[in-house]
C-alpha cells in the first residue's frame, strides 16, 4: 500500500494535469487511511493469510505513460549520400591541386627561359619552348578549374549533410522541404552544377 501511494503521488507529480487526477487523489486518501488504521490496530500474533487489496470499483491504477526524453528527438541518422558527394569532391579537389601545382611549376620554368613569355626566335628549338609553355599554362588553368569544382562540391556536400533532416527514431524525414527543415538537393544538368534549396510554409 505504501508503494502504491508513492507510485500514485509520483504519477501526479509528473502528470499534474491528468484527466483522472481527482480519482487518483481519492485512491491515495483511501490507501493512507488503510495504512493509518493498520498502524492503530493491535498486532495479531496469529499468522493470517495475506489477501490482495483490490481497488474500489471504477478506480484502477493509471498506466504510467513513458515520458519522451530529449535524446529520443536527437535519434536518427542523416543520409549517407551527402558524405559520398563530399568524398568525391575531396578527390576532385586533390587532383585539381596536383595538376595546378605541376602546371604552375612547368609554366614558371618555361617563363624563365622565355622572359615575359617571349622566346628568342634565333635560338634553336624555340618552338618547342612555346608549345611547352602553352601546354603548361593550359594545365595550370585546368587544374585551377578542377580544384574550384572540387572545393565547391565539398562545401555543397557538407551543407547538404548538415541541413538534411534525420531519419528513424523519433525524428521523421519529410518527403518535401518545410520552412523549418528545408530540403537541399544537388542539381546537375548540361553546363550547370549546383544545389537546389526548397521549402514550404
Amino acid at each position: 500500500k505504501r508503494q502504491a501511494v508513492v507510485a500514485l503521488e509520483t504519477f501526479l507529480m509528473r502528470e499534474p494535469n491528468a484527466s483522472d487526477k481527482d480519482q487518483i487523489q481519492r485512491r491515495i486518501e483511501v490507501l493512507k487511511k488503510q495504512i493509518a488504521s493498520e498502524k492503530a490496530a493491535p498486532p495479531n500474533t496469529a499468522a493470517t493469510p495475506l489477501t490482495p487489496t483490490t481497488p474500489p470499483p471504477n478506480e484502477s491504477l493509471p498506466a504510467q505513460q513513458p515520458t519522451p526524453s530529449p535524446a529520443d528527438h536527437a535519434q536518427g541518422k542523416r543520409p549517407i549520400l551527402p558524405l559520398i558527394v563530399t568524398g568525391v569532391g575531396g578527390v576532385v579537389l586533390i587532383v585539381g591541386v596536383v595538376v595546378y601545382a605541376k602546371g604552375a611549376k612547368d609554366t614558371k620554368d618555361f617563363e624563365s627561359q622565355c622572359p615575359n613569355r617571349v622566346c628568342d626566335t634565333t635560338k634553336q628549338g624555340y618552338q618547342d619552348l612555346i608549345d611547352g609553355g602553352n601546354s603548361a599554362r593550359s594545365r595550370e588553368i585546368t587544374g585551377g578549374v578542377v580544384a574550384g569544382i572540387g572545393a565547391a562540391t565539398v562545401a555543397g556536400g557538407l551543407i547538404w549533410y548538415f541541413l538534411s533532416p534525420r531519419s528513424g527514431g523519433a525524428a521523421t524525414t519529410a518527403s518535401a522541404g518545410t520552412l523549418r527543415h528545408p530540403l537541399l538537393m544537388p542539381a546537375v544538368s548540361p553546363g550547370f552544377s549546383g544545389l537546389s534549396l526548397s521549402g514550404a510554409f
